[in-house]
C-alpha cells in the first residue's frame, strides 16, 4: 500500500483522490471506473509485469486509452 507521511498538497478543483491498496486489482478496477485515460509513469527499471498489474484492471473498467511508460 501507498503511505503518505506528510499532508499532500491541495489538489485542483475536480481532482478526486482515491486511497486504497495498489496491489488490489479490485481497488484499481473500481478506481478506474469512468476514467478516460491511464497514464503510467514508473521508473525505467520497472518490469512489464508491474505495469500489467495496472493495465488489466484499467481495461476491465473500460478505460479506452492507456499510455504505458
Amino acid at each position: 500500500p501507498i503511505r503518505i507521511t506528510t499532508p499532500p498538497p491541495p489538489f485542483p478543483l475536480g481532482v478526486t483522490v482515491k486511497k486504497g491498496d495498489n496491489k488490489s486489482s479490485e481497488f484499481l478496477e473500481a478506481a478506474s471506473e469512468g476514467q478516460d485515460v491511464l497514464i503510467i509513469t514508473m521508473a525505467v527499471t520497472t518490469t512489464p509485469e508491474v505495469q500489467s498489474e495496472f493495465i488489466k484492471p484499467a481495461g476491465k473498467a473500460g478505460i479506452p486509452w492507456i499510455l504505458p511508460k
